[in-house]
């Protein structure tokens, strides 16, 4: 979405991002104090591989974390949140993580693990989402354009035709491709001539797409989770969402 609104409406959506973004890093600073105030070596009396968890956002990682990888206690753990990297916020672009320099990150905490009786730390990535409705919402995954998402699958061989990306770019309103862009094609529409709907796209991309949604959505999905960014030195390996509102965080 453009950072220069075009009317009041599209000013509000713009508000309620960057307000969302400040409350994602709020939490994502909340979990970083959380798992830096601990006084380790900390033990876990099961192994928690479930994927619903209740507690202390920290400490629910953390515990999750170490039932994965089949142990009970963690020596020694740091976080640091790198949230910020990814908002056009002003401050620092960039930090440095165990010697590497990192612009971009969709992982908005790196956890730095040692494990008892192991030599070596484990460098874990985190992606955090958060709701504060009352009742659960889905999780933003990715923001992006209809060409730049293209290009993220067929970097990933997940093979994107141009012409499939055009039914995109109608679909989300791409200038040129709106229709607003040829108003003698519609100048009795009666709803939002800024982008087409779904059903109204370019058919032949429209059913590449339908294809592609039907047999490689876990692909895709793992990628918006894990690859949405071009070498990115940290890509999460473990996604937290905070489903709904709570009343202690």
């Amino acid at each position: 979405m453009a950072l220069t609104p075009i009317d009041e409406t599209h000013a509000l959506q713009i508000q309620a991002g960057t307000i969302g973004r400040k409350a994602g890093h709020a939490f994502e600073d909340r979990i970083t104090e959380c798992i830096n105030s601990i006084s380790f070596p900390v033990s876990f009396d099961d192994h928690s591989t479930k994927h619903v968890l209740v507690g202390e956002p920290g400490l629910v990682l953390l515990k999750y974390i170490a039932g994965v990888h089949g142990q009970n206690t963690i020596e020694s753990a740091v976080a640091l949140s790198t949230g910020a990297l990814a908002t056009s916020e002003e401050g620092k672009k960039w930090l440095e993580v165990n010697g590497v320099p990192v612009k971009r990150c969709k992982s908005d905490i790196i956890l730095t693990v040692r494990f008892s009786g192991q030599a070596e730390d484990l460098t874990i990535g985190v992606s955090t989402k958060q709701c504060n409705n009352r009742t659960p919402t889905n999780a933003q995954l990715f923001f992006t354009t209809a060409r730049g998402f293209a290009s993220l699958l067929n970097s990933n061989d997940i093979y994107v035709s141009d012409e499939a990306v055009n039914s995109l770019r109608q679909f989300c309103g791409d200038t040129g491709f709106r229709p607003l862009d040829a108003p003698e094609l519609h100048a009795e529409r009666l709803c939002d001539p800024r982008r087409f709907f779904w059903e109204e796209i370019e058919e032949n991309g429209r059913a590449e797409w339908e294809a592609l949604f039907k047999t490689k959505q876990d692909e895709i999905t793992r990628l918006l989770l894990q690859k949405a960014y071009l070498e990115d030195p940290f890509s999460p390996d473990v996604v937290l969402h905070k489903t709904k509102k709570a009343d202690s965080c």
